[in-house]
């Protein structure tokens, strides 16, 4: 199996990049507000390794979504990225984008709607 901690970890990158292009304000005296708002979302964006999926949990402590971390699922492909349904429950109607493809979009808040 693919090692895609890597591809993972490039995604929670993409994640706290949008989330610092989201938060900035024309506002300077709210600058030092908003990088320490932008440090607390990267510090506390975690992932956690399932046998069938990998969950991303955001900065607030909701889940992101979910990646496919199997090459055996009937529907998906390793890397897919899916929106949560729940805390431990992708939604399986369809992919949202691939991590090892590159090929997403998604914004601090999930993974991007269905195209």
């Amino acid at each position: 199996m693919t090692d895609i901690t890597s591809n993972v970890n490039a995604l929670i990158s993409d994640i706290i990049a949008d989330y610092g292009t989201r938060s900035k304000s024309s506002d300077p005296s709210l600058a030092d507000h908003i990088a320490k708002m932008e440090n607390e979302f990267a510090e506390k964006i975690t992932y956690t390794v399932g046998k069938k999926y990998i969950r991303i949990v955001n900065g607030s402590g909701g889940v992101w979504g979910f990646i496919v971390n199997t090459t055996t699922d009937k529907k998906f492909n390793l890397g897919d990225i899916l929106m949560a349904a729940g805390w431990k429950t992708p939604a399986r109607n369809l992919s949202r984008g691939n991590i090892i493809d590159g090929d997403y979009s998604i914004s601090w808040t999930g993974p991007g709607y269905l195209r």
